[in-house]
This record gives structure tokens, C-alpha cells and sequence, in this order.
């Protein structure tokens, strides 16, 4: 192979890598936009939880959300299912929604593809295992996606799962309130929460901010939605 043969080859292999990273990332807050659209059109609250379940949050979380009788989705991590069964088994029977969020939660843009979509393949599979209705909703640990991950969520038949509003439970320093509190006056949205192992402050803040989004939404006449029920 000669050295302008090369020279393509390698512009091609940059171009494709380039467009594997660059479409998602293009996609992402277009799909943003419809989602926060399609909220505000059904006037809906979406509460999302990832990276659970854990016995240290999930079921005050559950308690929280019968006392209101509300639905949320839950996207679980594969390798939390087994240990965690129960409360994973739990989620679906209590009429809220199972999602997949990978199975080692890994960072798309510092994995390999072929990993990645073994990842995500055994998370989808732990997910079924729990009881997920089909279609499952995914959602890109880190937010983060790759083309190859996208086309194999695409060929299960899943949804892309992003959210609207950051609760702030995994900055750096906790914030005094809540930035997903902003979408009750925005006419709906999708909060993102976490209901992993943390410190007991991080989970405090959860269902503070859970309760607060639960409240609120009976304020402003907000309907409270899985996310699979705003494409119903």
C-alpha cells in the first residue's frame, strides 16, 4: 500500500470514527428539544432515577412515589440487578417502568465498540429479566452514545431515553435547589435523578427533590408520566 493509499485509508478511518461520535452528539439535543416539546405539549413530569437499584435509596423512593401514586422509570445498570433482585423484580409490578442504562456502565467515548455493544446487549438482557416491557427505553450511561451503540439499541426497537432537567445530585458540590425544580414552571419535563449507593446527603437531597417535583406537579397540574407513556 502506497503512501497516498494510505493517506485515504486513514482519512477514511478518521472520517468514519469522526462520524461515529459526531452524528450522536448532533442528534442529542435535537432529540432534547422534541422531548422537552412533546412534555410541554402533554404537560407532562417525567421522573427518571439511573444507575439503581440500591437498597440504600430505591425503596424510600418507592414509598415516596405510592404515597403519591405516582409512576417514574427506572434505568438500571445490569450488574445491580442480581444483587439487587428484589427491588429490581419490584419496580415493574408496581406499575413503574424498567429501562436499560448498559449493564458496567461505561463511558462510551473512552470504550471500544465491540465492548460497548456487548454492554449493552447483556444490559438490555438484564433488563428483560426484571420484567421491562417492550419497547425498553434506553439511556447512554454518561449521556454519551456512539453510532454503533445507537444502531444496536435502534435494532432491539428501543427509545432513546435522554432527559430535560439535571437534578444536580451528582455535581460536584450539591446545589441549594434543585435545578430540575425549574421545569414545573416550563410546563413539564424530564428530571434526571440517580438512586445508586451514595452518601447519605446525596440521597437525601434525591427525595427531597423527588417530594419537591411530586408536589409541584400537583401545583401546576402537571401529569405525572413513565416515559414510555409520552408516546403512547
Amino acid at each position: 500500500m502506497g503512501p497516498v493509499t494510505t493517506g485515504l485509508a486513514m482519512a477514511g478511518l478518521g472520517a468514519s470514527l469522526a462520524g461515529g461520535y459526531l452524528i450522536p452528539a448532533v442528534w442529542k439535543p435535537l432529540a432534547i428539544r422534541r422531548l422537552q416539546a412533546r412534555c410541554r405539549s402533554r404537560r407532562a413530569l417525567v421522573l427518571t432515577f439511573d444507575d439503581g437499584p440500591s437498597t440504600s435509596i430505591t425503596p424510600a423512593l418507592l414509598d415516596l412515589l405510592a404515597e403519591f401514586e405516582a409512576p417514574a422509570t427506572f434505568f438500571l445498570t445490569g450488574d445491580r440487578v442480581l444483587p439487587h433482585s428484589d427491588l429490581a423484580y419490584d419496580l415493574e409490578r408496581r406499575g413503574h417502568e424498567v429501562g436499560c442504562h448498559g449493564y458496567h456502565h461505561l463511558h462510551a467515548w473512552k470504550n471500544r465498540p465491540g465492548k460497548l455493544g456487548d454492554d449493552f446487549a447483556r444490559g438490555y438482557d438484564a433488563a428483560k429479566s426484571c420484567g421491562a416491557s417492550d419497547p425498553i427505553s434506553f439511556r447512554p450511561p454518561y449521556g454519551k452514545l456512539v453510532f454503533p451503540t445507537w444502531l444496536a439499541a435502534k435494532r432491539r426497537g428501543c427509545r432513546l431515553a435522554w432527559w430535560t432537567h439535571d437534578s444536580g445530585d451528582t455535581f460536584a458540590e450539591l446545589p441549594g435547589r434543585s435545578p430540575a425544580l425549574d421545569l414545573l414552571n416550563q410546563g413539564g419535563g424530564i428530571a434526571l435523578m440517580h438512586d445508586l449507593d451514595r452518601s447519605a446527603r446525596r440521597n437525601e437531597f434525591v427525595l427531597e427533590t423527588t417530594r419537591a417535583l411530586l408536589e409541584g406537579a400537583r401545583r401546576h397540574d402537571l401529569a405525572l408520566l413513565r416515559f414510555r407513556d409520552l408516546f403512547a
